[in-house]
C-alpha cells in the first residue's frame, strides 16, 4: 500500500497532501522533515500513514482533523 504525507490542517482550510510514497521510511523521513518547518502557531501538522487508495487517505486525513469536514459514510 502506497503512504501518504499530509499537512492535515487544524482550522476550515483544506487538508494538503504533500506526497504518495511506496516506503514507509521515505514517507517517515518526509513527515519530519515537513513537521521541522511548522512552527506553534501554524494551522496544520504533518502525518504519514497507509491507504490503500487516495479516498481513503483523504477520508484518513480528515478524521485526524479537530473538526472533520467530511460526512462520515453510513
Amino acid at each position: 500500500m502506497p503512504y501518504y504525507v499530509y499537512a492535515i490542517h487544524t482550522d476550515h482550510t483544506n487538508n494538503r497532501l504533500y506526497k504518495v510514497l511506496d516506503e514507509v521510511v521515505a514517507a517517515e523521513k518526509l513527515e519530519r522533515e515537513m513537521s521541522d518547518h511548522c512552527f506553534a502557531r501554524d494551522n496544520y501538522f504533518v502525518r504519514s500513514f497507509f491507504a490503500k487508495d487516495s479516498m481513503e487517505a483523504e477520508a484518513k486525513a480528515d478524521a485526524l482533523r479537530p473538526y472533520p469536514k467530511l460526512k462520515p459514510s453510513s
